[in-house]
């Protein structure tokens, strides 16, 4: 009995308006909730306020101010665009000063050293005149060749000479067995060049028949065989190949390359001198501090090398995702910058213009070889709801073929060379749209346009 009053007790107790029952959970019956009422200055009177000394401003600091109100009016005024372009030849002005001065330095330097393109002043003399011929070509000679291309002169000798022989190319490529009888003499020539090179050994051509068997294999797999268009699979797997020629085979493409591991290399192991201030030798892997030790002792001899050597293992939450949180700074700056999307964009037109395959497909798989599968589509994220399966497909394949900067920079850091890892990625874009066109022909039909390409 006792028990059962108590029961009731407690139900009397019990507030209703307690869990989720509770009024508060309710977000249109919140207005119930008491809050504190939020200072109005404008309630406070004058005399509540307490005046700050002054201090009469001099004549440099009426200068600035006056400079920054103009810079400002004149930035949101109709003299933008003159400032840009003052900014920009400013620019270019000190820029010009630091390089002569630099070659003047190296040129009247006591330790003058053996010029090294990769390296030093040459590296920098080889950045300026690549730049320079870039803003050449697309400042002066691009603009210069549309406007004699529009004269009526051009026009004509187009009409004439030109789009005739392009109609007859289109003629030979329409052509039914066009396609089989270019594969056939490209494979041909490619097997001869082949059995010439490894006359030494043979077993190198057990990868070059390994193509077609994978071919073969993703043919059998394939969506719709009858639809594969065999102009992508054979400037896909070709591309792949003059790529490992240039790069591998050919000196200046060897060195090329070399050059972009060692800076990739140098560039990344900015980050540990960050990374040890803050971590210490969990990062920089030098456990002993040998300015405190004798240089005379056997302590000394022991703790250097230790240190020289870095036998003490790194920890990969300090030494690694450092540098991977250092790549993904720098493309983010990349690409606040524009430079990412116009390098981006210009391999994809070279892959569209070879490949055949579609503007986001070209652009998805150039973006993947610097950014990761995540980053690539963002580049085409408002056509992707237009896009086919086979497109869709294809940036799939492409973005797990290739190896992002940010994981570069990891398996870099592991220790494995960075000019493999290049090569790996530069190679992977263009095999990965062939794969991918195999396993899933797109057909002929497509809902993005050229014009993303810029």
């Amino acid at each position: 009995m006792s028990k059962n009053m108590a029961l009731d007790e407690d139900h009397k107790l019990a507030d209703p308006e307690k869990g989720l029952d509770n009024k508060a959970f309710n977000v249109e019956s919140s207005d119930h909730i008491d809050q504190e009422p939020e200072p109005n200055a404008g309630s406070l009177k004058d005399e509540e306020f307490e005046d700050l000394p002054l201090q009469e401003p001099n004549v440099l600091e009426k200068i600035l101010d006056k400079t920054t109100g103009l810079l400002g009016k004149a930035m949101a005024s109709k003299y933008k665009r003159h400032l840009k372009i003052f900014v920009c030849i400013a620019l270019a002005i000190l820029y010009n000063i630091y390089f002569f001065g630099a070659i003047h330095f190296y040129l009247n330097s006591d330790e003058n050293q053996d010029f090294e393109w990769c390296d030093g002043i040459g590296l920098l003399v080889v950045a300026t005149v690549i730049v320079y011929a870039f803003l050449v070509y697309f400042n002066i000679v691009k603009p210069l060749a549309k406007k004699i291309l529009a004269t009526k002169t051009s026009q004509d000798t187009t009409e004439k000479y030109v789009k005739p022989m392009l109609e007859k190319w289109d003629q030979c490529i329409d052509y039914k067995h066009s396609t089989t009888i270019i594969s056939s003499i490209v494979i041909a020539i490619v097997l001869v060049f082949l059995l010439i090179d490894t006359v030494d050994d043979r077993n190198r051509l057990v990868s070059f028949f390994g193509i077609f068997v994978l071919v073969i294999l993703a043919v059998l797999m394939s969506q719709h065989p009858s639809q594969i268009r065999w102009r992508h699979v054979m400037w896909g797997l070709g591309l792949q190949y003059i790529f490992g020629l240039v790069i591998l085979r050919s000196p200046g493409g060897r060195q090329v390359f070399e050059c972009f591991g060692d800076l990739a290399t140098t560039f990344l192991s900015f980050t540990d001198d960050g990374s040890s201030f803050v971590y210490g030798y969990l990062s920089s892997q030098q456990p002993f501090n040998t300015w405190a030790l004798d240089p005379n002792s056997t302590a000394y001899e022991v703790a250097k090398e230790i240190n020289d050597k870095k036998a003490i293992a790194s920890i990969l939450a300090f030494k690694i995702l450092t540098v991977i949180f250092f790549v993904n700074f720098i493309v983010g700056m990349l690409y606040h910058m524009g430079a990412m999307q116009w390098a981006i964009q210009k391999i994809g037109w070279l892959l569209q213009l070879t490949i055949g395959t579609t503007a986001c497909e070209s652009l998805t798989a150039s973006a993947n070889i610097f950014v990761g599968s995540v980053e690539a589509p963002l580049m085409i994220r408002h056509y992707i709801p237009r896009m086919t399966n086979s497109e869709l497909h294809a940036i799939m394949v492409s973005g797990l073929s290739t190896i992002a900067g940010s994981v570069l920079a990891a398996y870099i850091s592991f220790g494995a060379p960075a000019t493999h890892l290049l090569t790996a990625s530069v190679m992977s874009a263009p095999a990965s749209l062939a794969v991918a066109k195999v396993l899933v022909p797109g057909g002929n039909k497509t809902t993005t346009f050229k014009q993303i390409l810029g």
